[in-house]
Formats: C-alpha cells, structure tokens, sequence
C-alpha cells in the first residue's frame, strides 16, 4: 500500500488460503475475498454457506467476500 500510495478501506485482500491470505488481509485492515476453488476447493462442497461457515471457523479467518472461482 505504501508503494502505491493507497490506504486500506481502498485495498482489498484476493486469495485462496483461508489461514494465509483472508487471515493476513484481515490483520491489515483489509476487506477480502475468499476464492473458493483454490486449495480448500475439496472442502466446500458448490453452494454449502455451511461447510464455508465451519471451515471459516477452523481457520479463523472470516473473509469480507466470496467467490467461486477467479480467472485471471
């Protein structure tokens, strides 16, 4: 953020590791979106807000945001 000049509230934290990235952006102060078909893809089952819920809960880590997948 230093490097561009941004604060916070204008960054967002993108990523697919729920103990890595969304814990890290929210210890920065960030927002974050939680991509799910990344390495915990085998642990949510399409649709389940309840097996997200529980491995949010595992990782202590709650993202901001969401997503199925990401395509570059």
């Amino acid at each position: 953020m230093a490097l561009l000049g941004t604060r916070p509230e204008e960054t967002i934290g993108v990523g697919d590791s729920l103990e890595h990235d969304i814990r890290g952006a929210t210890r920065a102060g960030l927002s974050s979106v939680f991509v799910m078909n990344g390495i915990h893809a085998s642990e949510l089952p399409a649709g389940d807000a309840e097996a997200l819920a529980a491995l949010c809960s595992k990782h202590e880590a709650v993202p901001t945001h969401a997503i199925p997948w990401f395509a570059w």
